[in-house]
């Protein structure tokens, strides 16, 4: 990769899709993102940290039990919007030990069918 294209995506967001021509493939979508010091591919600040990679949208098998499992978390989250300040204070005291927040511990008893 040429110094100018490092440059110009060093000033870029992390996450900002780009065009790049990848292995003689034109148009080839490419994201970068932050990785371990040490285990990226463009140098920032002296440290490789940021990681230039091919832009991948995974697959969506859309299984029983994947769709299962989506609708407990949207039936959850729901639950948890609409409970008042009340209800998710005794959820947040109850998660502080657990460093969860209240939230994450209710969804997660939902999830597991514990509420």
């Amino acid at each position: 990769m040429s110094k100018n294209m490092l440059h110009l995506f060093s000033g870029l967001p992390l996450g900002t899709i780009v065009q790049e021509d990848l292995n003689g493939m034109p148009g080839q979508k490419m994201v970068y993102q932050r990785v371990f010091p040490g285990r990226g591919n463009i140098l920032r600040n002296g440290a490789a940290t940021l990681q230039l990679r091919r832009h991948v949208i995974p697959a969506d098998p859309k299984t029983i039990d994947q769709v299962e499992q989506r609708g407990k978390m949207s039936t959850a989250v729901a639950n948890w919007q609409a409970l008042n300040q009340q209800q998710k204070n005794v959820y947040n005291e109850k998660a502080e030990d657990s460093g969860l927040s209240g939230y994450q511990y209710y969804v997660g008893l939902n999830m597991k069918g514990l509420t």
